[in-house]
C-alpha cells in the first residue's frame, strides 16, 4: 500500500506494517511488481526497487528526474518510469547491473511531462500533458546504437575573417579564433554533442551542442585544437586536430631583446669612449672602478708621514700627485703634502687604487677629480695635464 507518507504492508489481520527504510519515507505515487520485485515511483528518490534488497535508481544513474509519477513493468527485465522531464527505460541484467535509456522531445515525444505509458506489441503509447503520442520501440535501439560517422573542421574564423585552409601561423593581434565543426550521423543528428579542448591548456574535454567553438584573446604560443563528437555517450574514436601558432609582437621576440642588449652595449661603449677612453683606455678597469665606487660608499682614508708628522686625509680630497725624484707632492683641496715615495709605488699604498691613473712620468691624477678632458689632455682644478704617455 502506498501513501503520501511512505509504504505500508497490509497483514492478514488487516493491520498495517509501516516500512522504516529511509527510501520509503517520502510520497509514493505508484507501485508495480513482477512477482519478485516491487518498483515504486517516488517524489524525490527516483525509482525504488523493493525485493531481496532495497535500492533506488536516480539521476546519478542517468534517470531523467528523481520525481517519478508512474511505473510500468514490461517484463522481468524491463521497467518503464514516467517523469516530468522524459520517459525512462530501465533494463536489468541483474539487480546490480542495469542500464537506463531515455526518450524526450528530441526523440519524437510531444512533451517531456509524462503521465502514463502502455506497451502494445512493438509500439510505445505515451500519455503526456499535451496529449497522446506513440513511437516504435526501435527508436530507443536506434538512439543507443547511433554513432557519428564523420567529423571535420568546416571553417576557421580569425578576427571575423573566414579561412577555409589557413596557414596555421597568425600575428599576435590575430588571436580571436573560432572553429566551425560539422559532424555527420545517419540517426539522431540533433543529439550530437561536440567535445573539444586546446591540448596545451585543457587537460579535460568540454562539451557543447554548438558547432562553433570560439577562443578569444589567446596569448602568443603554440596550440593544438582537438575535437570529437558523440551521440548518447558513444564517442567517435576519431579525434580531429589543428595545430597553429600565434607569434608574439616584435618587442617580445628574442631578436628584439638581442638588439636592445646590443644597443645598450654600444651606448655604454660610446659613453666610455666620450667620457673615459680619452684618457683611460682600459674599459674593464673603468667598469670595475665605477661598480666598486657605487658599492663602497664608505669614506676612504689615506695615511702617510710628512716632515716627521703623521697625517690622515680623505682620499677624495686628493687632486693629483706630482713626482719630484724620490719625493712626491700630494696636492689636495686644502694644501700640498710632501712624502718620500717613488711614483711607481704610490698607487699600491692607497686604499682605493682604481681611482688613480698615471698619465705622465711625473703625474698621477685622481680620476674623479677630472673636470674636463680632451684627446691628449685632462684638467683638474684648472691645471692642465698633457697625456704624454699612458703608463
Amino acid at each position: 500500500m502506498v501513501s503520501s507518507i511512505g509504504l505500508f504492508t497490509q497483514k492478514k489481520d488487516n493491520s498495517l506494517d509501516f516500512h522504516t527504510n529511509d527510501l520509503f519515507k517520502i510520497r509514493i505515487d505508484d507501485i508495480d511488481s513482477n512477482g519478485k520485485t516491487a518498483y515504486l515511483a517516488t517524489q524525490g528518490n527516483g525509482v525504488v526497487a523493493f525485493g531481496d534488497s532495497i535500492f533506488n535508481i536516480t539521476t546519478k544513474n542517468k534517470l531523467t528526474n528523481n520525481i517519478i509519477s508512474e511505473i510500468h513493468i514490461e517484463n522481468d527485465s524491463t521497467v518503464w518510469a514516467c517523469s516530468i522531464t522524459g520517459l525512462n527505460r530501465i533494463t536489468f541484467k541483474n539487480k546490480n547491473n542495469y542500464t537506463v535509456n531515455t526518450l524526450t522531445i528530441a526523440d519524437g515525444l510531444i512533451s517531456n511531462d509524462i503521465n502514463d505509458i502502455e506497451i502494445i506489441n512493438d509500439t510505445i503509447w505515451v500519455a503526456t500533458k499535451k496529449g497522446l503520442c506513440y513511437l516504435n520501440k526501435e527508436v530507443l535501439d536506434e538512439k543507443i546504437n547511433a554513432k557519428v560517422l564523420s567529423l571535420v573542421i568546416e571553417k576557421i574564423v580569425v578576427n571575423n575573417n573566414d579561412y577555409s585552409k589557413p596557414t596555421g601561423q597568425f600575428n599576435y593581434d590575430q588571436n580571436n579564433i573560432s572553429f566551425k565543426l560539422q559532424a555527420v550521423s545517419h540517426k539522431n543528428s540533433k543529439n550530437i554533442i561536440y567535445q573539444y579542448r586546446l591540448k596545451e591548456i585543457d587537460k579535460t574535454w568540454k562539451n557543447t551542442k554548438n558547432r562553433i567553438i570560439n577562443f578569444s584573446s589567446l596569448s602568443p604560443g603554440n596550440y593544438t585544437f582537438e575535437a570529437r563528437a558523440t551521440i548518447s555517450n558513444n564517442p567517435n574514436d576519431k579525434v580531429i586536430s589543428y595545430t597553429f601558432k600565434i607569434y608574439p609582437p616584435f618587442w617580445k621576440t628574442w631578436w628584439f631583446y638581442s638588439l636592445c642588449s646590443f644597443s645598450f652595449i654600444c651606448l655604454v661603449y660610446l659613453f666610455f669612449k666620450i667620457r673615459v677612453l680619452s684618457y683611460n683606455k682600459d674599459v674593464l678597469r673603468e667598469l670595475i672602478r665605477l661598480i666598486i665606487k657605487r658599492l663602497k660608499r664608505k669614506e676612504q682614508i689615506y695615511k702617510f708621514r710628512s716632515n716627521g708628522e703623521d697625517f690622515k686625509i680623505l682620499t677624495r680630497e686628493i687632486q693629483y700627485i706630482n713626482s719630484q725624484g724620490n719625493y712626491l707632492d700630494i696636492i689636495t683641496d686644502k694644501k700640498t703634502y710632501t712624502i718620500r715615495c717613488k711614483i711607481g709605488d704610490f698607487i699600491n699604498t692607497t686604499p682605493d687604487k682604481l681611482e688613480y691613473l698615471r698619465v705622465h712620468r711625473s703625474y698621477i691624477i685622481r680620476i674623479d677629480q677630472v673636470s674636463s678632458k680632451g684627446k691628449n689632455w685632462v684638467i683638474i682644478k684648472e691645471k692642465k695635464f698633457q697625456l704624454v704617455s699612458h703608463i
